[in-house]
């Protein structure tokens, strides 16, 4: 597992990705605290694209829950 501050996952990118397509668990932080988890498919197989890592870093830090992370600004059902 790798941990990565959230402010330098943006310009570390292409290389968290290539190490999740790996197999590898990439976890991203901020202020020492687990924000996010980029991970390889495990079900269909598929590798990683980064895309929820790039939304997450366009649409603001996940705010914690009884369910988990969940998006920045979204509502609870």
């Amino acid at each position: 597992m790798l941990l990565v501050e959230l402010g330098e996952a943006a310009m570390r990118l292409e290389e968290l990705v290539r190490i999740a397509n790996e197999g590898r668990d990439v976890v991203l932080v901020k202020d020492e605290q687990p924000v996010a988890k980029l991970t390889r498919c495990s079900a269909t197989g598929s590798p990683a694209k980064g895309q929820g890592l790039l939304s997450l870093l366009r649409n603001g830090f996940p705010e914690a829950s009884p369910q988990g992370l969940r998006p920045a600004g979204s509502q609870e059902s």
